[in-house]
This record gives C-alpha cells, structure tokens and sequence, in this order.
C-alpha cells in the first residue's frame, strides 16, 4: 500500500449458523442463560436424548466460536460453576428472539441454572411435550397488554402436554408460608396441575403450604426435591 492510500474496508464476516446452533442458541435465550455443564448436554444432545454429555474443551470450543461471532456474552461469577453464557442482541436476532437483550444479574443465575435445569429433566422424560420458559411467557403477557401485577405472578415455565398445561415452579430461598399458600392458591385456580422442584431450605415451606390448602385443592400440587433434576 502506497503512502497515503486509505485501505479498503475490511468484509464484515458472516454469521454460519449449524442447526445444533441455533437449537442451542434459541435455548439459551428463552431461558436467559445456560450453564456449562447444560451446554455439554445440549452440545450431545441434539435430536437424541440420552447421549453422555461432550468434554469440557469441546463446550469451551464452541463458546470460542460463538463469542467470536459476536452472538453471546460470558461470566464466571462462582468458583467451581464454570461459565454462565447469555445471548447479545446480535444472537437474539439471529435466531428470530424479539426479547430485550440484558445481562442477568449475579443473583438471579442459579435460580436460573435450576429452571434450565428443569427444562432439560423434562425434555428428556417427556420429549411429546413442549416447555414455554418464564421468558417467553413474560414476553406474551406483556405483548398482550397484561397488566403487571399479573405478569409479575408467573410460574418458572410451562409444560404443554395433551392434557394441559402444567405449571413448573422452582424453590430454592424459601418464602413465608402464607405467601407460598396464596401462590398455591393462584396455580390451583389457573391450571391443573402444578410441580414445585424445592431445595431442601424451601422444602419444608411448600409442605406446610400444601397443608394449608382448601379442600380438593392440594391434589393439583405436586412437590419434589431439587436433587431429582440432576
């Protein structure tokens, strides 16, 4: 190049997508964020259900190759977690996400991290049914002009099974009873059925809600420990 000569513009690269991709992709930002140990699986996962999850230099490979392009952000808050990957605007887009593109707050990923989990208990245990993750949900309330309050009150996910709709709630700081009694109350009235995944802190505090339940009311109420989702 002569002095002086004002270089060409570089081609701005192009985003290649595989299906496994966008499959984990599309995952990711309806829950928020994955973890490293659920990529392994999903990166092993693809249309199977059973396959042993990938090595970690595979996952890490392919976090390499996503950052690069541009299509997500990566955080390694807690020691012995590995990182916690969420979608930027450009994989929101790329996928066909109209969510708002946001970093999670640190307090909210391991909550997180057990609804993902939850998904891909699910997934592998009911693959005929369709998971709507509190995103999504959130997302049509508030496209619908639901007020709030309500959108506020949303279980942690949806499983559309042929029966209905169950309602999939996740424990982990427990809450007063008298609070998780009125939650109770308000899936009961909204849904068929209801499975809470409790930690063993909130364990003991859906118990006692579930006791407290009206009359016919706690058969709608299924509650399970946390561990079941490992």
């Amino acid at each position: 190049m002569n002095e002086g000569e004002v270089p060409s513009p570089q081609p701005t690269p192009r985003i290649q997508l595989t299906e496994r991709d966008h499959m984990i992709l599309l995952w990711i930002g309806e829950q928020y964020v994955i973890n490293l140990r659920q990529l392994r699986v999903l990166l092993a996962r693809g249309k199977e259900n059973n396959l042993p999850p990938v090595s970690e230099s595979a996952a890490y490979v392919w976090i390499t190759r996503m950052k690069t392009l541009g299509v997500i952000e990566v955080v390694t808050p807690f020691r012995g977690w590995g990182p916690f990957l969420w979608l930027t605007s450009t994989g929101l887009r790329f996928v066909g996400l109209e969510f708002k593109a946001m970093k999670p707050a640190v307090t909210t990923l391991k909550h997180l991290y057990w609804c993902g989990q939850a998904r891909l208990f699910l997934a592998q245990r009911r693959p005929l049914d369709t998971w709507q993750s509190e995103r999504y949900l959130r997302f049509e309330q508030v496209r619908a002009g639901k007020k709030l309050d309500d959108v506020r009150e949303l279980p942690d996910g949806h499983l559309v099974t042929e029966k209905g709709l169950i309602a999939i709630e996740v424990e982990l700081v427990p809450k007063e009873v008298a609070r998780v009694v009125g939650i109770m109350t308000k899936r009961v009235e909204a849904y068929g059925t209801t499975w809470y995944f409790c930690s063993q802190e909130s364990h003991s505090v859906a118990t006692k809600a579930h006791e407290r339940l009206m009359p016919g009311a706690a058969e709608h109420i299924k509650i399970y420990d946390l561990s079941v989702l490992e």
